[in-house]
């Protein structure tokens, strides 16, 4: 088991599992004399989810500080608690800001419509649709930011239903034991599953895009892993799970970064990597406790 000590000359490892490893081990067990490094590490971080499980320390620290200023005859509440009362008031504050600008665009849309008799079609439509799905995409992140839920769950019945609902012009391919029985916040496992095979229907080069989905599991740890061939990826692909990070023209840029939060909120890892043939290979895996 790492301990604080070790976390935080690990956090400049060239190993990014160890990177991740000890910014999550900072996140339960942060001192104030580790805010410095941390904030430093944060700024020069490439990978998302780190920099993401480098945030969840900090924001470990700043409840710590609020803890200490507290003075209450009443006995304080444990760091769960604190952490579960902080995530459910982030989440508010995001329902309120985006259902005040979801009522902005709206407004916009309607003046705009009534306003300009060529705005069916128009580059104005197009940027209004775009900040409205930028909004929807905000809401989402905010929600995948809180603490997830877990169950016992038929992760290939899962996949199963996504599947069915992407294939109507493509093929799915599937192979994994069924049943496979996993423990993990299943509305979350469908956002990933969903965004995944769509991503790589729309990234297939065949007429009709075809996409492989393998799932499993190790000693600790499940997997999921969705493959398609298409134009392979980007220089960077790191860079494309940072909000607003897209490949396709007129994208919102958010699937990926919401994969990557969810992965942070149920203490897993997703990757993208290019394997022979401009095959990419999409990966999320979480922990079996």
């Amino acid at each position: 088991m790492m301990d604080r000590e070790a976390a935080i000359e690990q956090l400049g490892a060239s190993d990014a599992d160890l990177r991740l490893r000890a910014a999550r081990v900072l996140g339960q067990s942060a001192r104030p004399a580790d805010e410095a490094v941390i904030r430093a590490r944060r700024r020069v971080e490439s990978v998302p989810w780190i920099r993401a499980a480098l945030e969840q320390a900090l924001t470990h620290l700043s409840m710590e500080r609020s803890d200490e200023n507290v003075t209450s005859s009443r006995e304080e509440p444990g760091e769960s608690d604190l952490s579960a009362n902080y995530m459910a008031g982030l989440q508010l504050t995001t329902d309120r800001i985006v259902h005040e600008l979801r009522s902005i665009v709206g407004t916009l849309r309607y003046w705009a419509q009534k306003e300009q008799p060529s705005y069916s079609g128009s580059e104005t439509e197009r940027q209004v649709e775009r900040l409205r799905r930028c909004l929807e995409a905000i809401d989402v992140l905010g929600k995948v930011a809180h603490h997830p839920s877990f169950e016992h769950f038929d992760l290939a019945q899962l996949i199963d239903e996504e599947a069915v609902a992407l294939a109507e012009a493509s093929t799915i391919q599937m192979i994994g034991r069924r049943p496979f029985l996993v423990r993990g916040d299943r509305g979350l496992l469908a956002l990933v599953l969903r965004n995944a095979m769509r991503n790589g229907i729309e990234a297939a080069a065949h007429s009709v895009p075809e996409v492989h989905v393998n799932w499993g599991d190790t000693h600790q740890e499940y997997w999921i892993a969705v493959f398609d061939r298409g134009s392979g990826l980007p220089v960077d692909p790191e860079a494309l799970f940072d909000f607003g990070s897209s490949t396709k023209v007129g994208h919102v840029g958010a699937g990926l970064a919401i994969v990557a939060q969810a992965a942070v909120a149920v203490g897993g890892e997703v990757s993208l990597t290019e394997e022979a043939d401009r095959t990419t290979k999409f990966e999320f895996r979480w922990p079996r406790s």
